[in-house]
């Protein structure tokens, strides 16, 4: 009996000392996954930080530097066609077979080629190097997007094992805001350093110093503008600082993909699954996306998602062009977008905020009325070099708006439709990138107060279908919220009765 007890004791010991070194292991994996998961989305921040430095001046000048037979937006408008191509085609396969870090590495290097393109920017450099940046853009952010919540979702469920599964989602949506705020926050600070670089740069060049001239030319400009070829050649006076400025941006990119390359780990090296086992095909992806179309409120957000596409190659094409180079000069572009670049992401913080409160339509009435208020500027303003202020000041109402489209439509698709939530977000990126190829498309075929129109047309559309959806939402759920009232009630009445009329009379054998 005494060996019995004793050996009892030693292997409650044992367990003791065997759970304990368990716990110790559990706990020093989780820091170590803590560590390099705050590591790893610090370092893809900052490397899409500096990629996107090199990436954003480049886009936004286009129209400007590149602007013969409309060489610049025929570059640009392939590189959405073959991004949303590549969408639908390409990037399941790559990212399947290479994994989330190698996807991003390899869509950042094709997406580089387009800014190499630009040392010579000719027909048969540019517009091949576009088609090339649009698959590399595709496999990317997806690969990108996957890698964040893969990170997200194996380190809430890895640390807190033990609840339930309405808490892990509870917890995951928290994390998820808070590591795609941080991601956000770079990516945006990357359109404000970039082109305030740019400015640094690019010289100031004054596009003619004969005043007669310079009225002429200001006549052409803003709204006028209709293509003509402008009088400052950047190009042919200044070609050293063209390669300077394009030397900058593509060594700001190779710096960016470096860094992932070395320092982000791949997700097998932090115990979660790398590929995906199940892949849609292309035809099954296309045909959801077309079925899709059957829903009253998909057809409705169609004008809404085609204008969060035109609006950013507007700006970037049509106002640096026809009211900042033609007016002021190439070498103001960047300091402008500078006001653009920080107004979007604060504005994307207020909005989001406000429609936490409840408050999502007056987002997007606010949207409208800051484009609205600015493209009614365009049309009835005549610029002059004297007006720089006002362009740093729509650049910047500008970007406020900015902060509705894109970013608000993109949370309400995932409210409207959760339960076919791939099939949606399918289609919103289809409408989204044909407005970009729209709005680069008809660049160089249509005068600017052409574009202002349409641009009006369409924003004024696609909100009033908006609200026609949140009105339908409300008379919904107010109908759904009585039609719950009133059950409850008959439920109430129906459980009162049936309790009076069940009282069992006392068991007289029992209670003596």
């Amino acid at each position: 009996m005494e060996g019995q007890r004793k050996a009892s004791t030693a292997y409650i010991l044992e367990r003791k000392n065997l759970d304990m070194e368990v716990e110790d292991d559990k706990q020093l994996k989780i820091k170590m996954l803590e560590k390099n998961f705050w590591k790893n989305i610090s370092v893809i921040s900052i490397g899409f930080l500096l990629f996107f430095m090199g990436y954003y001046p480049i886009n936004a000048v286009q129209t400007s530097l590149n602007s013969e037979h409309g060489l610049g937006v025929a570059a640009l408008s392939a590189k959405y066609a073959f991004e949303a191509f590549g969408n639908l085609v390409t990037n399941n396969y790559i990212v399947h077979k290479l994994g989330c870090k190698w996807s991003i590495s390899f869509g950042m290097l094709l997406y580089s080629t387009y800014i190499a393109a630009n040392f010579y920017p000719r027909w048969a450099t540019l517009l091949p190097c576009g088609m090339i940046t649009g698959l590399g853009a595709a496999t990317m952010w997806m690969a990108h997007g996957l890698y964040l919540t893969k990170c997200c979702n194996a380190y809430v469920l890895f640390k807190s094992a033990t609840l339930t599964k309405e808490e892990l989602e509870i917890r995951v949506a928290r994390l998820k805001y808070i590591v795609f705020g941080v991601f956000n926050f770079f990516y945006f600070a990357s359109n404000a350093l970039g082109n305030l670089a740019s400015s640094l740069i690019l010289p100031m060049v004054n596009n003619n110093t004969d005043d007669n001239s310079t009225n002429e030319r200001l006549k052409l400009c803003g709204a006028n503008y209709c293509n003509e070829p402008l009088t400052t050649n950047v190009v042919a006076q200044n070609v050293s600082h063209v390669y300077g400025f394009c030397t900058f941006c593509l060594s700001s990119a190779i710096i960016g993909i470096l860094l992932i390359v070395i320092f982000v780990d791949r997700l097998p090296q932090l115990g979660i699954a790398d590929r995906t086992h199940a892949e849609k095909s292309t035809l099954d992806l296309i045909l959801a996306t077309i079925k899709h179309w059957r829903y009253p409120y998909q057809l409705l957000l169609i004008p809404l998602g085609l204008y969060s596409g035109l609006n950013g190659p507007f700006w970037t094409a049509e106002f640096t062009k026809s009211f900042v180079t033609c007016t002021v000069g190439i070498h103001y572009i960047g300091y402008i977008m500078v006001c653009y670049g920080i107004a979007a992401p604060l504005s994307i913080s207020v909005f989001g905020w406000i429609s936490k409160k409840k408050f999502r339509s007056l987002s997007y009435v606010v949207g409208l009325a800051a484009h609205l208020s600015i493209l009614v500027t365009m049309l009835r303003w005549k610029p002059s070099p004297d007006d720089l202020t006002a362009l740093y000041f729509m650049s910047a109402i500008w970007g406020i708006g900015y902060g509705v489209w894109y970013p608000m439509l993109y949370a309400f698709y995932s409210v409207v439709f959760q339960k076919d939530m791939e099939s949606a977000f399918s289609n919103f990126h289809l409408w989204y990138t044909a407005g970009n190829m729209v709005a680069y498309g008809w660049s160089y075929g249509l005068c600017v107060y052409v574009k202002i129109y349409l641009m009006m047309s369409v924003v004024t559309v696609g909100v009033i279908c908006y609200l026609i959806i949140e009105i339908h939402i409300f008379i919904t759920s107010k109908r759904r919220r009585t039609e719950i009232l009133y059950s409850i009630e008959d439920e109430n009445t129906q459980s009162s009765y049936n309790s009076v009329n069940s009282v069992k009379p006392i068991d007289q054998k029992t209670k003596l």
